[in-house]
């Protein structure tokens, strides 16, 4: 899941997953999820590409184990 204020588009894989891809003044941040299901003893490449054209800026990534737990945040 990604909690973003700004524009957002995330790659996995190689191949888009998710785009949000516009920042208005005065829209609030939203979070956006995309399901996935990954194997687990491959590596697979993320790409997080963000903009923020007006403050506040924040982005948050989540990642959701298949076990029900979460990750901590990697706040940028």
């Amino acid at each position: 899941a990604v909690d973003a204020e700004g524009g957002v588009q995330v790659a996995l894989n190689e191949r888009p997953t998710l785009r949000r891809w516009s920042d208005k003044k005065g829209d609030p941040a939203d979070i956006a999820s995309f399901p996935v299901f990954l194997d687990a003893d491959r590596t697979y490449p993320i790409k997080v590409e963000y903009f923020n054209e007006y403050a506040p800026a924040r982005l948050r990534v989540y990642w959701f184990p298949s076990q029900g737990l979460q990750s901590p945040p990697a706040e940028c």
